[in-house]
């Protein structure tokens, strides 16, 4: 049996940005910063991991009229690995979460208000998924430690 499931929390870097597919479906794009400590000799420092995740239906209409830059968000959903080769013949990999639930945290402190957590879901996580080629780094398959 094969598992493919991620929760994760972070802020978001960016204002969502959604787009509608041919069918009229809400296609949100976010990217969340998830902060960890990594200890190097006797010291512990700080690292960001950036994560791109694609939200569906009501959900992504939501979270465009609800999130901001900053906020905190956690996720449940699903990773999707899309593999390619660009116009220069490079084979090129990127990943992406598909979310199927986003829980609202606190905005940041700079607008000046917090609000309530709220989880937002979509029993329907369909439709084609978007390449984002634009937006992806060549990786190496050979530094994934897995």
């Amino acid at each position: 049996m094969d598992i493919n499931a991620i929760t994760l929390t972070g802020r978001l870097t960016q204002d969502p940005k959604i787009f509608y597919s041919q069918s009229g479906t809400g296609i949100a794009n976010i990217s969340i910063a998830n902060n960890y400590s990594v200890k190097r000799g006797e010291e512990w420092q700080q690292e960001t991991s950036f994560f791109k995740v694609v939200v569906f239906g009501k959900q992504a209409e939501n979270i465009e009229k609800y999130l901001v830059k900053g906020q905190e968000v956690a996720i449940n959903g699903e990773i999707r690995q899309t593999k390619w080769e660009d116009k220069d013949g490079n084979k090129r990999t990127s990943y992406e979460i598909i979310a199927k639930t986003v829980k609202f945290g606190s905005k940041p402190k700079s607008k000046g208000s917090y609000q309530e957590e709220q989880a937002v879901t979509d029993e329907t996580v369909s439709e084609d998924i978007p390449n984002n080629e634009q937006n992806d780094v060549p990786l190496d398959t050979d530094d994934i430690p897995f």
